[in-house]
């Protein structure tokens, strides 16, 4: 966390430094410090995937679903944007919805064959898992 306070400081028009230290504080569970973090990213006129993300999960862990569908309709108003697909993705299969977890990682255009696996293996359908794991090492 030092090393991204120092890189924010450093740096403090590079996007990827807020992401990074918002990240940070989403890790330790310190989410006021997270939402500071980027809201001076939104001051500063910055946007990037992983801010988007950061954004998605903030919203996520703070119950705010109406946030989360707001971030996921400006994410799909935009190009390919495969990290903020995961995070969705694993935010569905965390509140038990796999079937729209699976449609996410299984989009026409994104592809992320290991992602599969690491969703459903937790659930116990560790057959559906091999399945998906020995499918992205044909892919990779």
């Amino acid at each position: 966390m030092e090393e991204a306070r120092e890189a924010l400081r450093l740096q403090p028009d590079n996007e990827e430094n807020y992401a990074n230290l918002s990240d940070c504080y989403l890790s330790l569970d310190r989410l006021d410090e997270a939402e500071a973090v980027l809201k001076q990213a939104a001051d500063r006129k910055l946007e990037s995937e992983d801010l988007l993300s950061s954004r998605y999960v903030l919203a996520f862990l703070k119950g705010d679903t109406g946030e989360m569908e707001r971030l996921a309709a400006t994410a799909a108003s935009k190009p390919l944007i495969e990290d903020f697909w995961r995070h969705q993705a694993f935010m569905e299969a965390r509140q038990g919805r796999l079937r729209n977890a699976r449609e996410l990682l299984t989009r026409p255009g994104f592809i992320c064959p290991h992602c599969l696996g690491l969703i459903e293996a937790p659930f116990g359908d560790t057959q559906r898992a091999r399945t998906d794991a020995a499918a992205a090492v044909e892919v990779e």
